[in-house]
């Protein structure tokens, strides 16, 4: 396997000639179930989102606190990997937090499909409290990623959990 940091999958490994017993020995690291990376590598937000990719359904995206840490903002540290799943589908891997949501609004960013930042703030308003939600929307607008009305016009969109703390906490986003 080659020493680029990017994540693979032990099948690829095998293929390639690697053993198992060379993926269980030090040159490489396990991140999930048959995933695994050169030794050394830094777990960076994008290599993790990677990897968890490699064992998730057909379909998925990076959503939640990851795909808010790919956008580059700060939001409280989860140590799961956050992904979007396409309804019908299912997937039950330690260290990644997979959940059903219908149609996201997706983009790729850096080869990564990943939520849009109106779409991760409207995710993340039921998982944050107020305080740290309205943090989130600021960076996103600081950031230039999307305009104040745009953030409060995905909020208004939302529907269910948290969609009426979206709605508030976009409109004590500043400007």
């Amino acid at each position: 396997m080659t020493n680029d940091g990017e994540p693979f999958r032990r099948a690829d490994a095998l293929a390639a000639g690697v053993t198992d017993w060379q993926l269980r020995g030090d040159g490489y690291v396990r991140l999930f179930a048959g995933v695994y990376v050169p030794a050394g590598t830094v777990l960076t937000p994008p290599i993790l989102a990677r990897a968890a990719l490699l064992v998730a359904p057909p379909g998925a995206v990076v959503a939640r606190h990851t795909a808010a840490r790919l956008w580059r903002a700060v939001v409280p540290d989860d140590p799961d990997v956050h992904l979007n799943l396409r309804s019908g589908t299912r997937m039950e891997v330690s260290g990644v937090d997979a959940r059903v949501r219908e149609r996201p609004t997706l983009v790729h960013r850096a080869g990564i499909p990943l939520t849009t930042p109106g779409h991760t703030f409207v995710d993340l308003a039921a998982d944050l409290p107020l305080v740290d939600l309205v943090v989130l929307g600021d960076m996103l607008v600081r950031r230039g990623l999307l305009h104040p009305q745009s953030l409060v016009a995905s909020a208004d969109d939302a529907t269910g959990r948290g969609a009426r703390l979206a709605r508030r906490c976009a409109r004590l986003v500043r400007t």
